[in-house]
């Protein structure tokens, strides 16, 4: 299923459960922004080359937007629709200066003085244009713009103040000179500094970028707006990174699978593990995974897959990869297909490369008891509803890999203050967030009877419990400073003449209560909202006869605290129904 299509469908599930309004549910699924730039570097040979920068930003209503920066091959200039007479030359002329890599031959077919792609439908769903006619960017805009959104919830579950974002280049960095990367990444600061800042947007390193790309975009930046430590995360500590940055989304997924495994009773402690992507958050999540005594039997990379059914040395094979460049050839483990690792036999599997690995095709031979999503959106619904029937347990991803962004706030923090943290106090914080976010979900699993990616979607959510089993969702206004740390209470009184559609709902009886609407302009005072004089009366009556009701204050949920900030309204209001 296309990435945003995925997105989108969780999403709507979990606004359903949230009752969120239609018009809502629309206006969060369209980003804030979407830029697309052109990028143009002199390659070292003299040569120029153009590459497409893009950046999508979701929502911006809790705070800064957040999220990486990505270098991949997947998104690069290709020059099509050619005209017949030049199209050998000049093809072969990009070719040669490695700017693209073109559909074969028997893929083209002639139609008058051009060159077009035999399936011309199925090639325009694929390819954007976004130059002119003879250049196209074969990215898939939907892939970019689900991370995005993503991102936006993420930051919610974890409750840091940041909003979603996601972008990056166009461009095979390991085809690329490290002058030539500086270049291309000035130029593309250069070309989107006006809308990225320490409160508008701040990136982040991601496929194929890392601390070096944070330092040029940071130093590039400074020298429009003056130095700015805090526009970008993940910079070298000593331009004011944070300590404990490049291990945080490995050790986030250790907290995470720690917090859920306690859960069941269990730790990581003797679990076996399979590990897809050996990159950075894979190595960091295997060998803290060993250190805390799980064995790693199975992990697999771009380059191939190893395993050992009684258990891999982590270190060693971090030094073989780091002194061979890849995995194959380790002599502690068995060379293995990797396309095998997803479904090898384990207790835990932690997929940690691209998003859409477990897909209707595959998820009925996966036989890990337990998985966590580690990559972005790596298990597409179909596969989801799949594993959920075989009772196989998912971490969602807008959870699990949420270490990243945890620390990547702690970082900005930090320089904003001017004031840096020792690498304990970060680690320390990281597992106190990823633990605090974990009760959360469960807390609204027990109470919606949803899974984990439901529960983590709708999470912490401002919830009233009613005695028995009924539950009303009966949620009041912003309470009085002096009233803020006492139980809020409804006047809620058994009226048995009440006709039966006010079963459901409390009646209100403030006058400012109109049309189904708040008249706020009764409520105006200095030409604000006055809170403290919104008084809510009501009364509700349960079928079965009287109720007793309780107020529980929980924090809001990822969705929802989008939508009170999105109207301007405190995260402890909703306005009543009926």
């Amino acid at each position: 299923m296309n990435a945003l299509a995925a997105t989108n469908r969780n999403f709507r599930q979990a606004a359903r459960i949230l009752g969120l309004d239609s018009k809502l549910e629309k206006s969060l699924l369209i980003p804030f922004r979407e830029i697309k730039v052109e990028c143009t570097i002199p390659k070292d040979d003299g040569t120029l080359v153009s590459y497409i920068g893009f950046r999508v930003q979701h929502d911006n209503s809790r705070g800064p937007m957040k999220g990486g920066i990505r270098y991949h091959p997947e998104s690069r200039v290709v020059d099509l629709l050619l005209p017949s007479g030049v199209a050998g030359s000049k093809m072969n002329a990009l070719i040669r200066r490695g700017c693209f890599l073109p559909p074969p031959l028997n893929a083209w077919m002639p139609f008058d003085d051009l060159l077009l792609p035999r399936n011309i439908f199925e090639f325009l769903l694929k390819y954007s244009c976004v130059l002119s006619i003879g250049s196209f960017l074969p990215v898939d805009p939907d892939e970019v713009n689900a991370l995005a959104q993503l991102m936006t919830w993420k930051t919610a579950v974890a409750d840091i103040p940041y909003g979603g974002a996601k972008g990056g280049i166009g461009c095979t960095p390991k085809e690329l000179s490290i002058s030539e990367l500086e270049r291309l990444t000035r130029v593309f600061t250069q070309k989107i500094h006006d809308l990225i800042g320490v409160n508008t947007d701040v990136p982040a390193p991601d496929m194929g970028t890392n601390a070096q790309t944070m330092a040029w975009i940071l130093d590039e930046y400074s020298k429009f707006h003056g130095y700015s430590p805090a526009v970008v995360t993940g910079k070298p500590t000593d331009l004011g990174g944070s300590l404990g940055r490049e291990a945080a989304t490995g050790r986030g997924v250790v907290y995470a699978t720690e917090a859920l495994l306690a859960e069941h009773g269990k730790s990581i402690k003797g679990l076996t593990f399979a590990i897809q992507g050996f990159g950075n958050v894979g190595s960091w999540a295997a060998r803290l995974f060993h250190e805390k005594g799980g064995k790693v039997v199975a992990v697999s990379d771009i380059t191939g897959a190893v395993r050992n059914s009684n258990g891999i040395d982590i270190q060693a094979l971090l030094q073989h990869k780091e002194t061979t460049g890849k995995l194959a050839d380790f002599d502690g483990a068995d060379a293995m297909d990797s396309n095998d690792l997803l479904a090898h036999e384990c207790d835990v599997l932690v997929p940690c490369a691209l998003g859409g690995v477990l897909n209707r095709e595959n998820a009925g031979d996966v036989r890990a008891k337990f998985i966590i999503e580690a990559a972005n959106h790596p298990t597409d619904p179909d596969a989801d509803e799949i594993l959920s029937k075989k009772g196989v347990v998912i971490l969602p991803d807008i959870y699990a890999n949420a270490g990243g962004v945890t620390v990547s706030y702690f970082e900005w923090v930090q320089n904003i203050q001017g004031f840096m943290w020792d690498e304990d106090k970060v680690n320390n914080e990281l597992k106190r967030y990823m633990t605090k976010a974990f009760h959360n979900i469960k807390g609204m699993c027990q109470l919606q009877d949803c899974n984990l990616r439901m529960g983590a979607f709708t999470s912490q959510h401002i919830t009233k419990k009613v005695s028995g089993h009924a539950r009303t969702k009966v949620e009041g206004l912003k309470l009085p400073k002096e009233q803020e740390h006492e139980e809020p209470s409804l006047a809620l009184v058994n009226n048995s003449s009440s006709s039966s559609d006010q079963h459901s709902q409390p009646r209100f009886h403030d006058a400012r209560w109109k049309n189904g609407t708040w008249d706020l302009n009764m409520s105006v005072k200095e030409g604000r909202i006055d809170w403290e004089s919104v008084i809510v009366e009501g009364q509700v009556k349960e079928v079965s006869g009287s109720i007793s009701t309780s107020l529980n204050k929980r924090r809001t949920g990822a969705v929802q605290e989008l939508c009170y900030t999105m109207v301007g309204l405190d995260s402890s209001f909703s306005p009543p129904r009926g």
